[in-house]
């Protein structure tokens, strides 16, 4: 399946070289993008997903998107962060595929990419260097922008193809099952705001609706509705995030015509409300 991350791309959103203190403290935050961390000096502490990362000076960070962090620094921090946005052309994620490291040490190479990135994207800092904060990076002058957007998207590949382990999460088995089920992950994802229940999409695989769920199971690893779900409020965090759309635009936009049951898959998803996610997406 690994070929469905083929044409991923990744779209940076900010990126900068800060000084932390102690008042880099912050909990329970949930983000639609990735985070990189290169620690300069000082140290720190980020955790998520039952992961505890010390920072240390020397090696770079990932955070993935979607996932529950906390932030700490205890004195003093100096971090270089990238902020980025994973585009899934086919629907798939390389966390789908690929078990990722969430430390490395860093090399004299990805620390010059870095700071590559920052030179090449010089209006790209947040207003306030904490998790919660978030801007589109502004490109700058028209002359050279497309050539600078092919070289962040390449500097951003090389970094995170640093994160990615050897060992892929599973194998995917060489079948006409494989072959549908690839089909259906790409049309989920162009057919977002639409009927997406098992019945449609079995029949879009050309499968009865039991076979269906239980393959689809088998190589994602959730049923067909729980992967929906998931994406759709992903798509709609990133919708609150980005764009002054309304709580009932947001549902529309990401397939939910039933307001009360949005409410509810937005919150079992990310553990607050609509309202409490826009709220504290807006502390800037």
């Amino acid at each position: 399946m690994h070929h469905l991350i083929a044409l991923n791309r990744f779209q940076l959103l900010n990126t900068a070289e800060v000084m932390l203190d102690k008042t880099w403290d912050y909990t329970n935050v949930l983000s639609p993008f990735y985070r990189l961390y290169y620690i300069e000096g000082g140290g720190g502490m980020v955790s998520f997903a039952g992961a505890e990362l010390s920072l240390k000076p020397g090696h770079l960070y990932l955070i993935p998107d979607f996932q529950l962090s906390n932030y700490q620094c205890t004195h003093s921090c100096h971090q270089f962060y990238v902020h980025f946005e994973e585009q899934m052309e086919q629907g798939v994620s390389i966390k789908t595929i690929y078990n990722l490291q969430y430390e490395i040490e860093a090399t004299d190479l990805d620390i010059a990419l870095i700071k590559r990135l920052l030179l090449i994207n010089p209006n790209s800092k947040l207003p306030f260097e904490r998790p919660t904060s978030l801007s589109k990076v502004q490109l700058g002058p028209k002359e050279d922008y497309h050539m600078r957007v092919m070289e962040t998207q390449g500097i951003l590949f090389q970094l995170v193809s640093r994160f990615l382990s050897a060992s892929l999460l599973s194998a995917a088995p060489a079948n006409g099952n494989y072959f549908r089920i690839s089909k259906t992950l790409q049309y989920i994802h162009a057919h977002l705001s639409e009927d997406l229940s098992v019945g449609p999409l079995a029949s879009q695989a050309n499968l009865n609706p039991d076979y269906f769920s239980r393959i689809f199971q088998e190589l994602i690893g959730q049923r067909p509705i729980s992967y929906v779900h998931q994406l759709r409020v992903q798509k709609a965090q990133y919708h609150l995030l980005f764009s002054d759309a309304t709580q009932d635009e947001v549902a529309d936009l990401v397939g939910f015509s039933n307001r009360p049951y949005f409410a509810k898959i937005f919150k079992r998803y990310t553990g607050k409300s609509v309202g409490q996610y826009r709220d504290q997406a807006s502390q800037v």
